[in-house]
This record gives C-alpha cells, structure tokens and sequence, in this order.
C-alpha cells in the first residue's frame, strides 16, 4: 500500500473510531459494576506491527476492532491496519493466524497465513474451533478452518447487494464488519453498507433477517425485515437465539427476537451519555459499536464515543463497568472504573466472566478481570499436631475473587465445621468454645476485615481432615485441614486381647494379653513407651503362671508374649491381674485350665507281615488307653481303627503289597495326645521255597533247563557260573508260568553250572539244587578227503575236523555215491567194499560224536574201481571182516555200522500200535527232520518253558503254528486237534470191528482222524452219539485216551507219583487212569500240587504228556534225542 494510501486509510479510520462498527461472539459471564480490575493483554499503546512469537504485551497492534475469545481461553483479535487476523494463546504469547500484512484479496483453499485480507473488522469462533472474518474491504466474509485454511463463505468481493435466497458466495455485500455464530451454526453479518443484517444457514444460503436497506429508523415492534437500520455495526447472539444490532448512527442497540420482531434495548436515538443506573431505553449512547451477551443473559456494549463499557443487566438497568468517559490510557491494575479508554469498539467474555476489550485507540487490548466481593475462605491453624483436648488456633481468612482479604468482610457469621472424629470416650471436643456434638456443627463466628481467629479442640487422637463452611461468602467451603492431634499421658489401662485358655498343661495361653494405655479421652497413649506393667495370678487355684510376667510399653500398648500355666488338674476360675504405678489394677477374664494332657507316643518297632502289621509303642503315662488310626496314605487321619489297653496292636487283614501308614494317640480324662509321629510298613507274602531243577540237558552252545513250578512264585532267577557253588551272575529272570528256560551263547565244552532261585513280591527263595552239562554239538567236517580205487573198493584218506563239537570224535562214516554206501570206522584211512567196478564213485566223510554225526566233508576227488591184471600186485590196508550197512562192505578197521534200534520193551497195546512199525516210522521222521533241518523261530515260545517240546514236533511236522508266527503254546487245544495230533504220532489204523458214527464230524476237517481212533478203539465219542470236536479237550479226557495206546499196566511206574491234592475231583472213568500216567511219568501236575482235572489243556501241556508217552519207548527216546 501507497504511503498516501496509508495516510487516506489513517484518516479514514479516525473517523471510523467513532462510527465504524464491531463484531463479537457470545461468550461467558459477568458481574455488577465495580467488579473488575483492568489490564493490558495485548498491545504497546504504540501502532504498529510486531511481536509475533513472544508476549502478547510487547508486541504492536495498528487499530484493532474486533475481539473474540474461544472455548480454550485463546483471543483472537482484528488487527484493522496490519490487514491480520493476531491470535494470544492462554500463555499470553501473540502470533499471526491468517493475512500478509499487505492489503488484498488472495489465498483462498490455502494457508492463511499466505491470504490477504483488506482492513478486516470483526472476528468470531463457533464451537468447532472455525475462526470467521469480516473482511471489510473485500466486501467478503473469510473462515480459516482448524487445519489453518482459508476460504469465502459469502460475498463476491464486488460491493453491492444481492443474492438472497441463494449461495451466500454468489452475494454482493458493502463493508461487512460485525460477524455472529448462533447455536446451531447460522452465521449473521452485520452488512453495514446496505443498512441490513444477512444471515448464512449451515447449507451456504444468504437471507436478509434485519433492515429494509434504506437508511433510517423505524420499525420497533414489527417485523425486523420491514424495520430501517442506520449502519448496523457489531452483531450478537444470545443462547436462546435473540439477535443483538449495534444500530451505530441510529445510536441505539436493536434486538431481532426469535420471532423475528426488532426492538430497542439500550439508546434514545440521540447522541451522548446519561442514564447510568436506569432502564437502558432512556440512557443515551455514543456510537456504541461491539454488543456481546453472556451465558447469564447480560448485554454489554463499546461505547466507543463516551469511552466506556456499558452493560445492560436482565433487567434492562445500564451501567458502566470500565472507563471514566475522558479519552486517554490509564488505570492498569486498579479499578476499571477508574480507567481511561480511548475509543473502546469490538467486547468478548470468556467463561470466567472475564471481558476483553478493543481499545482501538491505544492500540491495546484491554481485559476487565471479574472482582468479587466474598468471594473464597482460606483456613490455617497455629499446629496440625496439636494436644488432644487442648486449644488450637484456627484462622478464617475471607478472600474476594483475586484472592486478596475482603476487608469488607465483617461481623457474625455463622461457620459449619465437619471431618472431626468421635473420641473413645465418645465426645468431640469444642470450636469458638462451644462442645461440639457430631458432626456437622454450626456456630457463629465474629469477623474483623475478613478475618476471624477461634479456637478448635479436639478430643480424638489421630489424623482428621476438617471442613469449614462461612455462610455469605459466594464459595463457603473453607480449603480443609489435615490435623493429627496427639494423644495425652495414660490414665487408665483396657485389655484389648483378652486370655484363652491353654490347650494343654504347661503350655501358654492360647491368646496372649495385650494391655493398651489410655488418656482421659479413652486415646491410646501412643507417646507412651516407658509404662511397666506387671501380671500377677488373681485367682487362689492351684496353678502356677509361668512366662514373662512384666512387659514395657510400646506406642502406648503392653503385649505379653509368652505367659503360660502349669496346673496338676483342671482348674476354673483361673484369672490374671496388671498393674502399672498410679494405675488402676486391671483383670483378665476367668478361664478353665485343662487337665494334664498325655503325652504323643513314640513308635518303637513296626513289623510287616502277611496280611498283617505288627505295632508296638512307649507306654506313656497316665494314659488309659490307646487309639490306633489307619490310612493308606500319608496325611490326615479320619476315626481310629481300633482301640487298646496296652502297647502292642496287630493290624490284620491286610493286602500284601499295599503300603499302610500309622500314627497312635494316648487317652486320657482330658482327651487324646497329639499323635506320635508317623510310620508305615508295607505287609507282604513269605519268600517262596526253592524250585528243583531236573538235569541239565545240553545242546550247541547252550544248556537247556527245567525246574519244578513253586507255588506263590511270581518269577524265577536263573543263575550261572563256570564253577562249581559260585553263583555271583544273574543269567535271567522269567515269568511265574515259565518253568524252563535255554541257557545260550555258551562255549562247547565248557561246563556250566546252574541254581534258579524263586521269587515273588516278599523276596527271593533259597537257591535250588545246582546242576550242571557242558554243552557240545556234532563235529566239523573233516577236510583233505582223497580217494584211491581198488578192485571194487576204494581206500579213503582224511583229516579229522579242527572242532569236535565239545565232544570226542568216536568214529567216522564214509558214504559213496552213488549208491548212498556207507561204512563206518574209527580214523583215516577207511576202506569201503562192494563197489561196482568200471563205475566212476566220490565220497564224502561225517565224523561222529556223542552228539551225533556232523556235517560232510568236500566231495573227494573221482575214482573208478577196476579188476586187476593177472601179473598186478597190490597193497593195502588189512582190512577186518567186513560188515554190511546196505549194499556197501566196510573194510576200515574197528569199522561199524549204525543199526535201527530194535524194541527193548514193551510199552504201547498191541492191538492199537504195532511197536516195531512205530519204531521205523519215528526213525524214518527223524531221518527227515534231520535233512530238512527246520529251523523254529516261533516269537512266542523262546522263553517258554516247552520250547524245546515243541522244537521236537514242529521239526517232525506233526503240527505246526499260526500264519502270525505265533504257536499259541498256552492256548487251548480241542478234541479235534488233539485227536488229529495222537494220529499223526502214533500211525495208528482204524479197525473194523470199532466202528462207530458219529453225528457231528461228517463234514468236519478232522473227520478221517476221529473215526481212525474210533475205529482203532482209542475215541468212544459221548452217549448221545456226537464227539465234540471243537470243545476244548480237558486234562483227564487226554489222559484216558492216551491210557487206550499206552500199556500202562506194562510200563514201570512209581508209586510215589500221582498223588494229587484234587483227586477227589478227578471223575470216576478217569481216576484209576490218571493215578497211573501220574506214576508212569506221562503227566506230573502243576506246580500247587493240584492236577485240575476238568481244566482244559493247553497245546504245550498235550504236546508234553504225548512225548512223555513217547519217551516210554526207550527207542523211540534214543530217537528223539538223537534230532535235539
């Protein structure tokens, strides 16, 4: 701007500080006249511009208007001359919030702080923080946003009018200045130029709600629209929505009601001033420019021509409440009546009441703080700690609203005081010298300048906070005071713990006495720790009190910790007494003394056994008798299981194994003792006795054995040793139903010795008899076999094998082939005959041990016998008397050959087997099982006690096992499979004259096997005509039909045998049979000395009686040893 611009504006603006209007916001309250101090908040008195940055009272303002005040505290001014919208915050620093400080118009959708704006005149914040402006110059209403944003909400910035009932930015406008925010958002526009007042609804559109745009007045109690204004000036709005003019040149202040009527509230229509103190319609204003209401209804206005800040009260009575009415600057922080003001426009109230002033001609804000008489108290006192009972000054100071003593304040006023306790003895103490009752009290009180000093005693010891409220003052309540009053020296003495009885005699009291001190207000006397109080017996009972019986105070209490009574029978009436100098005597309450109680016994000795525990305890004296408790765990014990005269108890009918816990109390008249400590002992079956083991059997690289079963055993530990009685390793341990077991991974030749112990849960049984074998297998084979042809014979030569198998080698077979010749003989070379000559032969060499024959040796190399020539010579070996195996001839010496074993005795019934026959056919099995060389690898059996039984028939292929590699050896066996089992061993052939039918194996598998035995007389199947076949075979039915092929009236028996403890239950078609195969050998019983006649058997225990019966035939026994 042009420096003659500059001086056109300044001149302007003189002018204007009397006519131009100002706009204000609704805002918060105020009070009567003579209640505000002023103040500068703003300004230098100096126009110009600076300061941004740092307070508000260093920087220069150039002719500000317009004034609002936001919900925060902050003040927004309108710097007219430095074209800026200034901002204080509540810490009182000032800033720039929108313009450049150069006239114009730019900058909208950007920051403010880069628009211009052109001499801006009011100012107004609604609730959301949006600043608008009366952009004067541009004819335009601005609006900075919170985001600092500026933008046009109405006008063209073309002077004019137009644009009702449209968008308020499509309006022409003339020198907007006042602006206003209603409740609910409408903004209103004092458009001074065009004599109206416009109002912008929250959907952007323009309206005329004041003035019918020519000049003039008129109007009053009719429509505002149709009334005239005369450049309406500042704007307001109160909470009910009644819009307030500054009707600047009409010198009056208009009201639009919300009935949209216009009124006059304050004003003549003539220029000057008077009417101060009454109705405001018959006052003179001015050119009153800014018009604000508060919350509480009061309309306040910049009377810019008489210096002063007028105020309309609610009920229409004027009033000054700033300025003297000469122009000038003076007064701060004095009276604001007092004060000088040049020029006053635009008004705001924040919500302390607070008024903030354009002094437009100081170039200052100027702020009116409320001043209100009466307005707080304050209270102090002479000691917070003061004595119980004792005065204690109080000091009511009553303060006015800057917080100085109104010594305005005087005369009796009456004070309520509260927060004070109720002392022991149930009184209060006193306040200005009347007793308190309780709380709250009221009393009146004499102030001198707003000052009153009363004393206060109080009666109960220990912190209280006390509120005072004096009547006539605008905030009564008095800040409260913490006050701890100390309690006084004891007087008396209160048993606060009193005495329990003991529990038991000699012990203390159950509870312990505490004795607290008392002051004369029943306070414990808690600066009381010198006070001895002594306790003595009261009562004339034979007892005796034991413990510590003096005791110091502490804080005004005595506790006593270990007082105790001794009493040889029960005492009532029993009561105890303290003392302290100069204090009265205090007593206990009376209390009985329990009899002596007995003392716990001590456990001496706890003994297991079977089924039963075995206590025994002190005897403790005085008791009567004893209760035993019982638990199967450890811990709390319900009722006692028994009880007992003396000192021993034996707790029968007991689990073995189970762990039972003990604890037992003495009795006596006075109850049960504590119980003695706790002990547990776990009863248990005897060891078992020792097992008998059978000879050893051995094989290759292990020893097979077998022991008698020991009733109640639960397993058995097999033992080893290479020494004869030195039996430091465990081999095994197995399973109760295990009763044999194959000692491996041993050294053939070597001798081992053997014990198996029997155990079960109560421990080990002495060792069995010991036993012993040394292991061995059949020979190496022998290796370097040659071969030299003679006439029809050959001469072979070997080495013996570098292992025996454990065993002497006795002899050697020499085979030929073809023709399987052989022959046996004692050492290389052996010579065999009957050879044919011009036939190529090769041998093969087997030695032979106690074991049997070992593998063969290499083929030999290939020779041909021939007839010698005539005019040949030969030697050779001498050769013995040939013996015949075959069709070969044995020339080597000493040699032998292997016969089949003829039948020593007569064992099986004629009629059923044909011994000799059977004799052949079992050597002809083993002749196989020894080629095929079946190896059993059955899971289930390798720790069984029958594993070698069933090695022996599964190599013979009379039965087999289970497709899972499983034989099942404890599971049952029908009659069916027992039936098929007995054919194939025994090759026994029907005859005819036993046929019988039988109804329910025709379309049976084992149907050819059953009617065999029938035929053969070995089976009779049941009277109705049916065998049976699937039902489990029981123990005495396999013994009678085993007694139908066994001679067992032939066969050596011992009597000693067969006696079985449940022969009784044996049937009667069975008994004479089973007492025999028992003697016989054939069967033998389990190992509780039971035979369990109609239990079923299991396929081992069938597999066992059947080669017993074998093994009758000693034959059939070489046999049979021979294959293992």
């Amino acid at each position: 701007m042009s420096k003659k611009l500059n001086q056109i504006m300044a001149c302007l603006l003189t002018f204007l500080l009397i006519t131009a209007p100002m706009s204000e916001l609704l805002g918060g309250k105020a009070y009567a006249a003579s209640s505000y101090i002023i103040s500068t908040v703003a300004g230098t008195g100096v126009g110009g511009y600076s300061g941004d940055g740092g307070p508000a009272t260093s920087a220069q303002l150039y002719f500000p208007r317009g004034v609002a005040v936001d919900s925060s505290g902050n003040l927004y001014i309108a710097d007219v001359l430095n074209h800026r919208i200034r901002k204080v915050d509540t810490s009182g620093n000032i800033s720039t919030v929108a313009g450049t400080g150069v006239g114009g118009y730019s900058g909208d959708g950007e920051s403010a702080l880069v628009a211009q704006l052109n001499s801006p005149n009011g100012v107004a914040v609604d609730s959301m923080g949006d600043l608008y402006i009366g952009d004067s110059g541009n004819h335009r209403i601005r609006k900075v946003d919170k985001s600092g944003n500026i933008s046009t909400v109405a006008g063209t910035g073309v002077s004019g009018y137009s644009g009702d009932g449209g968008s308020a930015t499509s309006a022409k406008m003339s020198s907007p200045n006042g602006v206003a925010i209603d409740n609910s958002g409408n903004l209103y526009i004092g458009d001074s130029g065009n004599n109206r007042v416009r109002k912008v609804d929250t959907f952007g559109n323009i309206s005329t709600v004041a003035g019918t745009g020519e000049g003039g007045y008129a109007g009053d109690g009719g429509l505002a629209t149709l009334a005239k204004l005369n450049n309406p000036a500042g704007i307001a709005v109160d909470s009910d929505g009644n819009l307030y003019i500054s009707d600047l040149s009409n010198q009056r202040v208009r009201k639009v009601d919300t009935s949209d009527n216009i009124s006059t509230v304050a004003g003549t229509g003539v220029g000057g001033f008077s009417g101060d103190g009454g109705p405001a319609i018959l006052a003179k204003l001015n050119y009153a420019n800014g018009v604000r209401v508060d919350s509480n209804g009061n309309l306040y206005i910049g009377d810019s021509g008489n210096n002063r800040i007028r105020k309309v009260d609610k009920s229409g009575n004027i009033s000054t409440i700033a300025g003297t009415g000469v122009s000038g600057y003076s007064g701060d922080g004095g009276s604001a009546t007092s004060a000088q003001l040049k020029s006053p426009n635009g008004v705001a109230v924040d919500s302390s009441g607070n008024l903030y002033i354009a002094d437009i001609g100081n170039n200052s804000i100027r702020k009116l703080t409320f001043l209100a008489s009466a307005y707080t108290v304050g209270a102090s006192t002479a000691t917070s700690t003061p004595g119980v009972g004792t005065d204690n000054a109080v000091t009511l100071t009553v303060k006015d609203s800057v917080g100085n003593t109104d010594t305005t304040f005087s005369g009796t006023h009456d004070v309520t005081i509260s927060g004070y306790e109720e002392a022991p003895d149930q009184s209060y103490g006193s306040f200005n010298g009347t007793a308190l009752t309780a709380a709250p009290n009221t009393i009146s009180v004499t102030f001198i300048s707003g000052v009153a000093t009363v004393n206060l005693q109080l009666n109960k010891a220990g912190e209280q906070t006390i509120s005072f409220s004096v009547a006539d003052v605008a905030t009564p309540a008095a800040n409260a005071l913490s006050l701890a009053p100390m309690a006084g020296d004891a007087v008396a003495m209160e048993l606060t713990t009193d005495i329990t009885a003991p529990s038991s005699n000699g012990d203390e009291f159950a509870q312990q006495p505490v004795v607290k001190l008392q002051d004369k207000y029943g306070n414990t006397s808690t600066g009381d720790s010198s006070t001895v109080v002594t306790v003595s017996k009261k009562d004339t009972g034979e007892w005796t009190l034991t413990g510590t019986k003096t005791a110091t105070a502490r804080e005004g209490v005595v506790t006593f910790t270990d007082l105790g009574a001794e009493n040889a029978s029960e005492v009532t009436e029993a009561q105890l007494a303290f003392d302290a100098p100069e204090l009265t005597q205090l007593m206990s309450t009376a209390v009985t003394l329990p009899w002596p109680g007995a003392a716990a016994p001590s456990v001496e000795c706890v003994t297991a056994g079977d089924g039963h525990v075995l206590l025994s305890w002190s005897e403790v004296y005085g008791s009567v008798n004893y209760a035993i408790y019982q638990r199967t765990a450890s811990g709390d014990y319900g009722e006692a299981v028994a009880m007992v005269t003396g000192t021993v108890y034996d707790a029968t009918e007991l689990s073995n194994g189970t762990t039972y816990y003990f604890v037992v109390k003495a009795l006596n008249p006075s109850g049960a003792s504590e119980a003695s400590e706790e002990v547990s002992a776990t009863p248990q079956v005897p060891a078992p006795g020792a097992p008998i083991l059978e000879p050893a059997i051995p094989g290759n690289a292990q020893i097979s054995l077998v022991w008698s079963a020991v009733a109640g055993s639960t397993g058995y530990k097999i033992y080893k040793s290479t020494s004869s009685g030195d039996y430091g390793l465990e081999e095994v341990t197995v399973a109760d139903s295990v009763y044999g077991y194959d000692v491996t991974g041993l050294t053939n030749g070597t001798p081992y010795y053997f014990v198996v112990k029997a155990m079960n849960p109560g421990g080990e049984s002495a060792a069995s008899n010991q036993v012993s074998a040394t292991p061995k297998t059949v020979p190496a084979a022998p290796t370097d076999v040659t071969a030299v042809a003679g006439n029809r014979e050959a001469t072979i030569r070997f080495k013996p094998p570098v292992e025996n198998g454990g065993s002497a080698i006795t002899g050697y077979e020499v085979t030929a082939s073809p023709g399987n010749i052989t022959v046996v003989g004692t050492a290389s070379p052996i010579t065999i005959t009957g050879l044919s000559n011009e036939t190529v032969y090769t041998f093969t060499v087997r030695a032979i041990n106690s074991v049997g024959h070992g593998m063969a040796s290499d083929v030999s190399n290939a020779v041909t016998p021939r007839t010698p020539s005539s005019s040949s010579s030969s030697t050779s070996t001498t050769t013995p008397t040939p013996t015949t195996s075959g069709s070969a001839t044995s020339s080597a010496p000493a040699a032998e050959t292997t016969p089949t074993p003829e039948v020593v005795n007569k064992v099986f019934i004629s009629s059923v087997i044909n011994e000799a026959d059977l004799v052949k056919a079992m050597e002809s099995k083993i002749a196989e099982a020894k080629n095929a060389n079946v190896q059993v690898a059955f899971a289930d059996i390798q720790k069984h006690w029958a594993k070698k039984i069933i090695d022996t028939f599964v190599k013979l292929q009379m039965i087999t096992g289970y497709g899972n590699g499983q034989f099942k050896p404890d599971g049952n066996i029908t009659r069916a499979e027992f039936a098929t089992l007995i054919s194939r061993v025994f090759e026994i052939s029907s005859r005819s004259e036993h046929i019988v039918s039988l109804s329910d194996i025709e379309n049976h598998w084992a149907k050819n096997d059953v009617e065999k035995l029938v035929g053969s007389g070995v089976l009779n199947g049941y009277g109705n005509g049916t065998f049976k076949p699937n039902q489990t075979i029981s123990r005495e039915e396999m013994v009678v039909i085993l007694s139908r092929i066994v001679d067992l009236n032939e066969v050596d028996k011992e009597a000693s045998k067969g006696s079985f403890l449940d022969m009784a239950r044996v049937s009667s078609y069975a008994s004479n049979e089973v007492k025999a195969a028992a003697a016989a050998g054939i069967i033998s019983g389990k190992s509780n000395g039971v035979f369990d006649p109609q239990g079923s058997s299991t396929r081992a225990e069938a597999l066992t009686v059947i080669l017993n019966a074998l093994n009758l035939d000693t034959s059939i026994k070489t046999l049979l040893e021979s294959l293992n």
